[in-house]
This record gives structure tokens, sequence and C-alpha cells, in this order.
């Protein structure tokens, strides 16, 4: 991992738009703020599909994501690693930009920690989406908030369930778990 960043989003949509904005694919008109390309394919998609997609990210044990949408409320809470920060924000933002038609509010920031110095934020309010690069100011002001306190709490949670889970090889006779894009891989 070269680097990696902290991710924290909220997200407030009206209750009778939630149902309709979970199932409305993104336009090219919300595709989200020009630094932040849309390799991930959201155009076109809805963000059930999206919010899915987060999901089955692949993640290393150090890292995490958590997105939650219930009741008109989509929560993002992070650690990504460099590899997952470039798979993921194409999603991220476009998740955010799609709630713009359906009267969403709220803002995810993305903000590098270790190994770099970047950070961003993309705000929904009043129909619109506005994304903008933090200064440097802004930054540690983040790394210093409550917010970025919570998610080092959950980062040490996260820590102590894969310190808990990391089992010793129990053997050949076991059962061993398979990764099919890996097997995949090898096969090419």
């Amino acid at each position: 991992m070269v680097f990696d960043a902290w991710v924290y989003g909220e997200l407030e949509l009206p209750p009778e738009e939630f149902t309709k904005w979970l199932s409305h694919p993104l336009g090219p008109e919300a595709a989200g703020p020009d630094f932040v390309q849309d390799d991930s394919g959201c155009v076109g998609r809805e963000p059930l599909v999206i919010l899915e997609g987060l999901h089955q990210l692949s993640l290393s044990a150090r890292e995490f994501l958590g997105v939650g949408a219930d009741f008109g409320r989509v929560t993002v809470r992070g650690l990504l690693g460099d590899q997952a920060v470039l798979h993921s924000q194409g999603m991220l933002t476009g998740l955010f930009a799609s709630a713009a038609a359906h009267g969403g509010d709220g803002r995810i920031m993305v903000v590098g920690r270790r190994g770099t110095t970047f950070g961003y934020e993309v705000q929904v309010t009043c129909g619109a989406v506005r994304a903008r690069s933090l200064t440097e100011a802004e930054r540690a002001d983040f790394l210093d908030s409550r917010a970025a306190s919570e998610l080092r709490a959950l980062e040490a949670a996260n820590r102590r369930v894969a310190e808990e889970l990391d089992l010793p090889n129990p053997g050949p006779t076991a059962p061993q778990w398979r990764s099919v894009a890996l097997e995949a891989a090898a096969a090419e």
C-alpha cells in the first residue's frame, strides 16, 4: 500500500424521495466533478447498484468501508488504501452526485493520511453538486476533527477484529479458501 485515506460522508434525502433515488439511474449531468473520473461506469446505473459495487470492493485486513443507506440517510466511513481509493472514488462521487436531483443534502470527504497529503470534498446541496480540493490547512483541520477521531476508533476496532481472526494455518486437510478472481488471473 503506497498511501491510505480516510473517507467520511453523510447524505440526507427527503424520505419521500429516498426510494425513488435508489432506483433512478445516474445521468451524465450528475457524473460528478472533473477531477474524479467516473471510471467505474456509474453513469446509467442506479444508486442501489453502486452501493452493491461498494460493498463488493476487495479490501485488505487493514482497510474498511462502511456504507449504510436507510430511511433517507446515507453514511460512509472508511480507511482505504491506494488501490481501493482509485476503485471506489468514482462510485462514491456518483452516489453522492446522484442525490442532487432528489433533494439530497450532504458531503463526502476523502483525505489522504499516510503517504500523501491530498484531500477533496464533494458537496450536494440545493440540487447542485460542488467539488473542490482541500487546502493543507483544511486537511489538517479534518485530521484533528471529531470525524477523524471516529475513524481512528473504527480503525482500532477493525485492527482488533483482524487480529482475532488471524488463525494459524490449519494444515492441508482443512478447507482452503479460494479467490475466484485470483484463480482466473493465474489461469491466464
